[in-house]
């Protein structure tokens, strides 16, 4: 099964982009449009449009918003910009994630191996003990979706997590927090596009 971000990036340059070609056209000194497609189709269509400091993403794989700190450039998106610091510029996420049980039960006990309970301290144990099985099988039995986890917490369990986390909040909501397939395809594609039409820029 194909699980990390890398194994997908090249699942998505081998299946969905294996034939794509990229054209660019100049519109101003401020706008430039890439599509990125396979001939005579739209299957995995993508475009994008760099308009001063914003990337706008349209297609087949969804739509997306980036604002930049500078103006969009081609290559600067594609060969020096990871995946982290171009999705923190993202302002309108309905495509760009998804949600990960087991990631975020992964995640959750990552975090929870370095709280420090009193091993003299039977009842202390059994109580943090207790909240580790009963979260985590909540995560794997009843949540599917961030709004899942956000109602699962609310509901029961965010009280019981800050009483060994204070600074929970940081973190706890976004458990299972992965990038979307589209987000994924986004970034190859930008990076695809890049490396065809480099010589042209």
């Amino acid at each position: 099964m194909i699980k990390t971000d890398a194994e997908r990036m090249d699942f998505i340059k081998n299946d969905w982009f294996k034939e794509h070609k990229a054209t660019y056209e100049k519109l101003s000194n401020d706008t430039t449009v890439i599509t990125f497609k396979r001939p005579n189709t739209n299957m995995y269509y993508v475009r994008y449009v760099l308009d001063r400091n914003v990337l706008f993403i349209t297609g087949d794989i969804g739509d997306a918003v980036f604002c930049l700190t500078e103006k969009a450039d081609l290559k600067t998106l594609a060969a020096s910009y990871n995946s982290h610091y171009l999705f923190s510029k993202l302002r309108a996420d309905r495509y760009a994630y998804d949600f990960d049980s087991e990631k975020a039960i992964r995640s959750f006990k990552e975090r929870f191996n370095y709280i420090e309970i009193d091993d003299e301290d039977d009842d202390e144990k059994s109580k943090f003990n207790e909240l580790i099985s009963d979260f985590t099988g909540a995560l794997r039995n009843e949540c599917n979706s961030k709004s899942m986890l956000s109602h699962i917490l609310s509901a029961e369990y965010y009280d019981r997590i800050s009483e060994y986390d204070s600074d929970c909040s940081e973190w706890v909501f976004d458990l299972g927090k992965e990038l979307s397939w589209q987000a994924l395809g986004w970034v190859v594609g930008l990076r695809m596009a890049y490396e065809q039409l480099k010589e042209e820029l």
